[in-house]
């Protein structure tokens, strides 16, 4: 940006100095006149250049950042639905839940899964999952293999 200002400045005090030097001739002046137009018009062209719009790391900024709310609260919705099955005696459960995120950036709930040790645990599992989503959430039940 400070060559094209040099630049310019250099220009111009050429072109003052070429008028004073022949005077007032009228094809000079259209001369003069068009290599101004021509200077600030290279201008604009180098400024332009220098400009980067990066439009694709923004994109890119705003998906790792949607990302990041999703995993956040995936973490959240995790930890409560592994708390409300340890208050019916659901213990180490695999919880998986799956997000999606609107245009409007609003988060729902799309998909619940949860894995349980024992066979007796899966009804339980299923009325945590039933009183957390009030049935709003599809939710799948499922024995472990461990």
């Amino acid at each position: 940006m400070n060559e094209i200002i040099f630049t310019a400045c250099c220009t111009v005090a050429a072109i003052e100095l070429l008028s004073f030097l022949v005077g007032d001739d009228g094809a000079f002046k259209t001369v003069c006149s068009l290599a101004v137009v021509l200077l600030i018009i290279s201008s604009f062209i180098a400024v332009a250049e220098e400009v980067n719009f990066d439009v694709d790391l923004k994109i890119d900024q705003d998906l790792s950042t949607n990302e990041l709310y999703l995993s956040e609260a995936q973490g959240i919705l995790r930890d409560q639905v592994d708390t409300a099955l340890a208050s019916v005696g659901v213990y180490n459960s695999k919880t998986e839940i799956i997000l999606s995120m609107d245009d409007n950036n609003e988060v729902s709930v799309e998909v619940l899964k949860i894995g349980v040790n024992y066979s007796t645990d899966i009804e339980r599992a299923k009325i945590v999952a039933e009183n957390m989503f009030s049935g709003m959430v599809k939710t799948e039940v499922y024995l472990t293999d461990d």
